[in-house]
C-alpha cells in the first residue's frame, strides 16, 4: 500500500510539475512587446511594433528593417507560433537593409485576439490582407510555416498585388490527409481548456476544422500564377510528407513549383533551416 501512495504521490507531483511547464511555455509562444524590443535592439535592426482593430479582430504586428523600402517579405506562423517562428528572419541584417519585413500574431496567438481561434484559413488570409493592405508595395514575397502555409497560400490567391513569390515551409495543405491525433479529443474538453494556456485551444481548434478549412480554399490554388517554393523533409510525421508534397505537385505546374526535400529535421521550426532558406529567398529577390 506505501508503494502505491508513493507512485500516486509521484504521479501527482509529476503531472503538476507538467502543467506548470506548459504554462509556463506561453511566455515563448506570446512573446511581449518588452520582449521582442529587446532583440532588435540587439541586433541594431529598426523596428516598429503594431496594433489595430479591424471589423472582427485586434491584430498585433511587427514590422522591422528598411522602414521605407516598398519591398516586403510576409511571415506566417504556425500552430501554436508567434513571432518567435521568424525571430531570425526579422534580425536578419542581409534581408533588413532593402527590405520592410512584417510578422504578424495570426487571429488568436500572441496578442491578436488571444484565445479566441479563428478556425477559417479565407478569413486569416483577410487578416493578413488587413495588415499589408496599409502599405505600398511594389514586390512582395508571402512565407507560411506549418499551419501558416495555407494562409499564406491563400492570401497569395486572394490578393495578388504586387506577389512575386510564394515560400512554403513545411505547409499542412492537404485536405484528405489531414488526421486528427488521439490527443486532440482530449484537448478539447473543458477540464483541459482550463487547465492549459489559452494558445493549445486555439492551435486544437484550429486542428479540428482543418480538413473543412483546406477544402474551403481547395480552388485557390489554380489562381496562383507566381513561383512557388515547397520546402518538406521527408520525415515530417505532424506535415505528412506524401500528403502535402503530392497536394503542390497536383494543383501547381511543373514549372511553377520548385520542391526543395530533405531527411532528418522532420516538423522544423524555420530557424533551424534557415541555412535552407535563405538561398531560396534570394533566389526570388534576385529574378525581381
Amino acid at each position: 500500500m506505501k508503494i502505491l501512495k508513493w507512485l500516486g504521490i509521484i504521479t501527482l507531483g509529476l503531472t503538476i510539475a507538467l502543467l506548470v511547464l506548459i504554462n509556463l511555455s506561453a511566455i515563448w509562444f506570446r512573446q511581449p512587446d518588452k520582449q521582442i524590443r529587446k532583440q532588435f535592439e540587439k541586433a541594431g535592426i529598426d523596428y516598429k511594433i503594431h496594433r489595430d482593430t479591424f471589423v472582427d479582430c485586434t491584430l498585433r504586428w511587427v514590422e522591422a528593417g528598411n522602414l521605407t523600402s516598398d519591398r516586403l517579405i510576409f511571415f506566417s506562423h504556425g500552430a501554436p507560433g508567434g513571432f518567435q517562428d521568424f525571430a531570425s528572419y526579422m534580425t536578419d541584417t542581409s534581408l533588413a537593409r532593402t527590405h520592410r519585413l512584417i510578422n504578424m500574431d495570426r487571429p488568436g496567438y500572441g496578442y491578436s485576439n488571444y484565445g479566441k481561434a479563428q478556425p477559417s484559413i479565407v478569413k486569416q488570409a483577410k487578416a493578413a490582407q488587413q495588415v499589408l493592405s496599409q502599405y505600398q508595395i511594389s514586390e512582395l514575397i508571402v512565407v507560411g510555416y506549418s499551419y501558416g502555409g495555407p494562409v499564406a497560400a491563400a492570401y497569395t490567391a486572394r490578393y495578388p498585388r504586387s506577389i512575386k513569390g510564394l515560400l512554403l515551409l513545411a505547409p499542412v495543405i492537404a485536405p484528405e490527409g489531414e488526421k486528427l491525433f488521439w490527443f486532440n479529443s482530449v484537448l478539447d474538453t473543458r477540464l483541459a481548456r482550463w487547465l492549459l494556456p489559452r494558445f493549445i485551444d486555439v492551435a486544437n481548434e484550429e486542428k479540428l476544422h482543418h480538413a473543412e478549412a483546406l477544402r474551403e480554399i481547395a480552388a485557390d490554388w489554380s489562381a496562383i500564377d507566381v513561383p512557388v517554393y515547397h520546402l518538406h523533409c521527408e520525415d515530417d510525421w505532424i506535415a505528412p510528407f506524401a500528403d502535402n508534397t503530392g497536394w503542390t505537385k497536383t494543383v501547381l505546374s511543373e514549372e511553377q513549383l520548385e520542391l526543395i526535400t530533405w531527411n532528418g529535421d522532420s516538423h522544423f521550426l524555420p530557424g533551424r533551416i534557415k541555412d535552407k532558406v535563405d538561398p531560396v529567398l534570394q533566389e526570388i529577390i534576385k529574378n525581381w
